[in-house]
């Protein structure tokens, strides 16, 4: 009888064990689906996130011409306006520009702030901040690139881009217009030999022969 009793019990632990096994592979196998499950919304909600994150990680590009400008007129302009800057409906609270007279190139970090009022509606605070490059391209005539780096939307940097050479453009209306170099003027250069003077002209001619 003790036997017996032993036997059940025996086999009672075994089941709990295996049940225990059961259970922990059962969890194991739904964690596993539960992972693969997010990782594929996870996959999903990045490929639909792509078409709107890509256009606001893309640089843009703005290049600008200077005809009738020295190459050094345009650099002092580039800075100057680079280190001044003028908007008529945005605060400048943050302007940071890095020269490079070498390279010709200006680093800019800049924040703007503004609010706008629209009847009906609470004031709007609107920041925008811009990280960029200038370059000057030794070209003939002088051409300047200017290359957004930071995120945000390319029509919104390309705006940027091209409010920047208007005022490079304005600068330089007010300078002078390079004058061409001279023509060359035909020098003269002295004779070593003496002037002969009336007298010795005279001397030098043969006397006339008379008629026969």
């Amino acid at each position: 009888m003790l036997g017996a009793r032993r036997a059940g019990r025996a086999a009672a632990a075994h089941f709990v064990r295996e049940c225990r096994v059961a259970c922990l592979n059962g969890l194991d196998k739904s964690r596993n689906m539960t992972t693969l499950g997010s990782m594929k919304v996870s996959t999903r909600i990045v490929a639909a996130m792509l078409p709107v994150v890509l256009p606001l990680a893309g640089c843009a590009t703005v290049r600008q011409s200077f005809p009738g400008s020295t190459a050094d007129q345009v650099w002092t302009a580039l800075v100057a306006v680079a280190e001044r800057p003028q908007y008529d409906d945005w605060t400048v609270p943050t302007n940071e520009v890095w020269v490079d007279e070498p390279d010709r190139r200006i680093e800019v970090y800049r924040r703007l702030q503004r609010v706008l009022y629209r009847p009906g509606a609470q004031p709007h605070h609107e920041r925008r901040t811009w990280r960029f490059e200038i370059r000057l391209e030794p070209t003939d005539p002088p051409e300047a690139v200017f290359e957004s780096r930071g995120w945000g939307v390319p029509a919104q940097a390309q705006i940027e881009g091209r409010r920047y050479f208007g005022d490079v453009l304005n600068l330089l209306s007010g300078y002078p217009a390079p004058q061409p170099p001279p023509a060359p003027q035909p020098v003269t250069v002295p004779s070593t030999q003496p002037r002969a003077s009336p007298e010795t002209f005279l001397e030098t001619v043969p006397p006339a022969r008379p008629d026969d």
